[in-house]
């Protein structure tokens, strides 16, 4: 469900690493989030995720593979090293990925050229 901000930074500062399971995602607002909180990974190669996360960051997997996300998950719990690492690549990334407040007005630029 919908949690406010301070919930939320509450949850992220908790986590060992966030996993997405998506089987379809068109933009990847958590994955950035986590980023931006320096968290590391989890995640399938859905749709926009596939676009903001590399193995530098993240343990991705195909979408729909139950079995390889498991590997993944383990691997990843396994391993404190090297989420430290990834978390410290997630911090890197998301400084290039802009929030809404800087996709608001491409949108807008985009629309306004699609609509006569």
């Amino acid at each position: 469900g919908w949690l406010s901000r301070k919930e939320l930074v509450e949850l992220y500062d908790r986590a060992t690493l966030i996993c997405i399971p998506s089987w379809f995602e068109t933009y990847g607002q958590v994955a950035i989030e986590a980023m931006r909180r320096g968290l590391p990974i989890v995640a399938t190669d859905a749709g926009a995720l596939d676009e903001h996360l590399d193995e530098a960051c993240a343990w991705q997997v195909p979408a729909m593979d139950l079995a390889a996300l498991a590997t993944a998950l383990e691997t990843a719990l396994a391993n404190p090293s090297e989420r430290q690492r990834r978390a410290s690549r997630a911090l890197v990334r998301a400084a290039s990925h802009g929030g809404w407040s800087d996709r608001v007005p491409a949108f807008r630029e985009l629309y306004s050229a699609l609509i006569p």
